[in-house]
């Protein structure tokens, strides 16, 4: 029974909080990071897994499922990624 901790502090204390979209709409954007057109997230370029170079850019994606969204109809997200910037 020691061994159980109480569920609120398993919450708080195992598991740090990690909500990768938070950074999304926080002001001055980072420099070295780069909106993922797919699903809006931050991606640091650095550390980024999943890139497409297309029409001469290089785009970063969260995942790879994110990356394939992409490349089925990348006009269509390239399009709405710079209508959200403007």
């Amino acid at each position: 029974a020691a061994a159980l901790a109480r569920q609120g502090e398993v919450a708080t204390e195992a598991v740090p909080p990690l909500p990768p979209c938070e950074a999304i709409g926080a002001t001055g954007a980072d420099a070295g990071r780069y909106v993922n057109p797919v699903c809006g997230m931050s991606i640091e370029i650095a550390k980024a897994l999943h890139v497409v170079e297309y029409a001469g850019r290089k785009v970063y994606f969260c995942c790879d499922c994110c990356k394939a969204e992409f490349e089925r109809a990348p006009e269509r997200y390239l399009a709405a990624a710079s209508q959200r910037s403007d």
